[in-house]
């Protein structure tokens, strides 16, 4: 005797469905963008979300620990930042400092998971940063899989020791301008990308348990 599972199989998709739509409700974006997520799109933008959270809120717990890890001479911009973040200045509203910059901000994890992409880069990848978020939450589902080595490689290169001047990477790869993941137009841009590790190595060595801690940055 075969006892049909059609009704449980609709149960779970039902339930499913209903906490895609709980977590589609959660994402920090107008109901405009939410009501043209598809749930895959739902689940990737919920993933890039925690993970920038959970860094958040890891870094400024161990903003400390990272301190003792700096000195004047090794580590002149993070000292101005830190002398801005202490002094407290309030930032004009509307101010959108990324517009100073000469490209626009990627961060990511040593893994290559995206931790932040700024709001500019629609201006260089000609699509909404929902869109390119969406195409998924790691940065070799942005590159060109030909240039997926060299950007492998950077990520591998690790962060500098304090007894040495933060190195910054300088590399060339393209970036696809695909509205979606699942489209797969093979339209993509030469980018120049500069960055270096957020981090000291002996930071990283003090949270060896915690690899969501290591991220870098990257400025196409």
């Amino acid at each position: 005797m075969v006892i049909s599972t059609r009704g449980a199989s609709k149960q779970r998709r039902d339930q499913i469905n209903v906490e895609i739509q709980r977590l589609r409700d959660l994402l920090p974006l107008s109901e405009s963008i939410k009501d043209r997520l598809f749930q895959l799109q739902v689940m990737s933008l919920g993933c890039i979300y925690i993970r920038k959270h959970r860094y958040q809120k890891h870094s400024k717990s161990r903003s400390s620990v990272l301190n003792r890890f700096y000195d004047s001479e090794s580590s002149c911009a993070c000292s101005v930042l830190r002398t801005i973040s202490e002094n407290s200045i309030p930032l004009p509203k509307g101010l959108d400092a990324c517009k100073a910059l000469r490209g626009f901000l990627i961060m990511l994890n040593r893994s290559g998971k995206l931790l932040h992409v700024s709001d500019n880069a629609s201006e260089y990848l000609g699509h909404s940063i929902e869109e390119i978020m969406c195409q998924g939450d790691s940065i070799f589902d942005l590159v060109d899989p030909r240039d997926h080595p060299t950007v492998q490689t950077e990520l591998n290169s690790g962060p500098q020791p304090t007894t040495s001047f933060p190195e910054e990477r300088v590399f060339l790869c393209r970036l696809n301008l695909a509205r979606t993941a699942k489209r797969q137009l093979q339209y993509h841009k030469f980018v120049l990308l500069q960055g270096r590790y957020i981090h000291p190595a002996e930071y990283f060595q003090s949270l060896a348990n915690t690899p969501d801690a290591v991220s870098c940055f990257f400025i196409p």
